[in-house]
C-alpha cells in the first residue's frame, strides 16, 4: 500500500486569509479553516481595516495555537497582505481563503488523498448570501 500525502507530510497546510473591513463574514471563514485537522496554520492579513476585522479574528481563536492575526496599518491589497502571511509561514502547503468564504468540512483530506501530483487545486461552490 503507498504512502498518502498526508501521512508522508503531515499535510501541515497555512491557510491565509487577507481582509479587509470583513468583520462581518471572517469568523465563519476562520472557523471552516481551523475545524480542518490538516491545517497548521491559520493567518489572518488585516489590510488596514475600518470596522473590528481584527477583533473579531481573535475571537474566532479555538485555543489551539494555530491562529496568527496580523494587522497592517495602511491598506496596501491582497497581494501585499497574503504575500506577509507567505513569509511567515512554516507549512509546506498554502491555501487561499477569502475573507468571505468558508471550506466544506473534509476538503483537505480529499485534496491530500493521493500523493501523485504536483499541484492541487479544486472548484468553488456558489452559495448566495
Amino acid at each position: 500500500m503507498s504512502q498518502t500525502l498526508t501521512s508522508k507530510t503531515g499535510a501541515r497546510v497555512c491557510v491565509i486569509i487577507a481582509a479587509r473591513n470583513a468583520a462581518r463574514t471572517i469568523a465563519a471563514a476562520i472557523a471552516s479553516a481551523l475545524r480542518e485537522p490538516e491545517v497548521a496554520e491559520v493567518v489572518v492579513v488585516d489590510d488596514a481595516s475600518t470596522d473590528d476585522t481584527a477583533e473579531v479574528s481573535r475571537a474566532a481563536d479555538d485555543g489551539s495555537g494555530r491562529l496568527t492575526v496580523m494587522r497592517l496599518d495602511v491598506n496596501r491589497g491582497p497581494s501585499v497582505a497574503r504575500n506577509a502571511a507567505i513569509a511567515g509561514s512554516t507549512s509546506p502547503f498554502i491555501s487561499i481563503l477569502d475573507a468571505d468564504d468558508f471550506f466544506l468540512e473534509g476538503r483537505f483530506r480529499r485534496l491530500f488523498a493521493s500523493a501523485d501530483w504536483d499541484f492541487a487545486a479544486d472548484n468553488i461552490m456558489l452559495i448566495r448570501d
